[in-house]
């Protein structure tokens, strides 16, 4: 490792972060502050969606306890409950089949739930770099196995599980749809984590959108000054899925470049 990239690690993590309700009240306090001194005759709009409103606009109603205890965790039976049931965030469903919620349904959902596990899947240079407030790092299988293990007669999880990546095309989406089908092809009769969504567009659009919900700053995945260290990362990511090795980065033509930005 180069020493002036240790100088930069070591002076991101030093700033320290309030917790993330006093981030988030301070902003609203902020926000109401400015709002109040405006002359302007423009529509004030709220920057938190209400999320009561977003539930009542929902057409199909939640499934009950029961129902959700005893409902067969078979791949019909829980495909069959994905699309009768709605899920406890307004959400999208994505291509990888994940439910999909954008970075201002993630803020109101901060400031109304505290069951929230944000799971940055970036590798760790780019976790070191900056992140969103209180995530922790999962960039691999093996790590979301050890933080988040499915076994027979486990209880049911209460916790809302946020997956992402710097533009959630590719990682993010990969290891949520990656817990989901263990979960879903377990022996329980019901599934273990059923509150799981990506952050639409990643970190960047979070970055961009709320930063006051972000420490540190943004580090690029394809940043040349760790080129060594994503090459090593992507070998570890593309081996456990049998992909080829890929090159050095130097050697990667722009469409292959576009591609590893998916990441």
């Amino acid at each position: 490792m180069k020493a002036t990239r240790n100088t930069f690690n070591s002076t991101v993590m030093t700033k320290s972060v309030g917790s993330l309700s006093d981030i988030i009240n301070n902003q609203n306090r902020n926000s109401n502050s400015e709002l109040a001194v405006s002359d302007s005759p423009s529509p004030r709009i709220s920057k938190t969606p209400d999320l009561n409103i977003s539930f009542r606009r929902r057409t199909n109603r939640r499934q009950t306890l029961a129902e959700y205890l005893f409902v067969s965790n078979s791949p019909e039976s829980v495909e069959e409950n994905e699309i009768n049931y709605n899920t406890l965030l307004p959400s999208e469903r994505t291509m990888f089949g994940v439910n999909s919620i954008t970075p201002l349904i993630l803020l109101g959902a901060l400031e109304h739930h505290s069951n929230i596990q944000l799971i940055d899947c970036r590798f760790p240079y780019e976790f070191a770099g900056g992140r969103i407030h209180g995530a922790i790092n999962v960039w691999n299988e093996q790590l979301l196995n050890e933080h988040f293990p499915v076994a027979k007669d486990m209880p049911q999880s209460s916790s809302i599980l946020i997956f992402y990546c710097e533009y959630s095309g590719e990682r993010g989406p990969s290891l949520a749809k990656k817990l989901h089908s263990i979960d879903k092809n377990s022996l329980n009769p019901y599934l273990i984590y059923k509150e799981i969504y990506v952050i639409e567009n990643g970190f960047l659009s979070v970055l961009k959108t709320v930063p006051y919900l972000i420490e540190g700053v943004h580090i690029a995945m394809d940043d040349a000054s760790y080129s060594e260290e994503m090459v090593y990362y992507l070998r570890q990511v593309k081996s456990s899925s049998g992909s080829k090795t890929p090159r050095s980065p130097s050697s990667l033509s722009s469409s292959s470049r576009l591609f590893l930005r998916s990441y």
